[in-house]
């Protein structure tokens, strides 16, 4: 069985296999499952009982779909910060009269594109 097509056609992401393997086989995990999902560069490949594991978990109780994404905004960026820093854009968002950091932080990308923009 190839994983990463069963995967694919059952809508299934890598850490729901790992989980379900895991389960029967508790030393199974991210790393080794990569190398299960390209059997030709590793030559690894699941047990005949794990894949018939999977089988018939996922045959018998189909994972729910995905949400789409009905955020209003559904683009993210995000940058790592020391405390300090943090705790200072923290008050100066506040001190300028934003309710959220995402609202102050979107008006300071605005204000750096339309700067850009003009010159």
């Amino acid at each position: 069985m190839d994983v990463k097509t069963f995967a694919a056609d059952h809508g299934l992401q890598d850490k729901d296999i790992v989980n379900l393997v895991k389960s029967d086989y508790p030393k199974y995990d991210k790393y080794l499952h990569s190398k299960v999902k390209r059997p030709d560069d590793y030559g690894i490949k699941l047990l005949d009982s794990a894949e018939e594991m999977l089988r018939e978990t996922i045959g018998a109780n189909p994972p729910a779909p995905h949400r789409s994404d009905k955020r209003r905004k559904p683009c993210r960026i995000q940058c790592r910060l020391s405390k300090a820093d943090f705790k200072r854009l923290q008050q100066a968002i506040k001190a300028d009269g934003y309710d959220t950091i995402q609202a102050g932080v979107s008006q300071i990308i605005r204000n750096y594109l339309k700067e850009r923009k003009e010159s």
